[in-house]
């Protein structure tokens, strides 16, 4: 049920409380869904497909917590375009594709 933790996310998250859940796994992905019925905002930068893979979606976790305020955070857009289903990875999903914040970004990595 829960995640490996990395360095990377350690190093940004530290000091903060935090779980590591194996979402694709249904003990995971139950206990997610219960902490979502207590927060008061979701946060994703995973692409519109993979979320919703996950059973993640917006209506699904508006069920869990009907006033949640869901944010999104996609690399090339939610709704349309030829990069929509690419994957960006940066510090925060909102730094440069072409990387001039970070210099290890990686750049329209595209998953099936």
């Amino acid at each position: 049920m829960w995640a490996e933790s990395y360095a990377l996310l350690d190093e940004y998250n530290a000091g903060k409380k935090s779980v590591g859940l194996d979402l694709k796994m249904p003990d995971g992905l139950a206990v997610a869904k219960r902490i979502l019925s207590k927060c008061d905002i979701f946060v994703t930068n995973l692409t519109v497909r993979a979320i919703a893979s996950l059973g993640l979606g917006y209506e699904s976790v508006r069920a869990a917590r009907s006033d949640i305020i869901y944010l999104q955070m996609t690399g090339f857009g939610a709704t349309a375009g030829p990069y929509t289903n690419f994957l960006a990875w940066e510090r925060t999903s909102l730094d440069s594709p072409a990387s001039t914040i970070s210099p290890v970004g990686r750049i329209g990595v595209q998953r099936a």
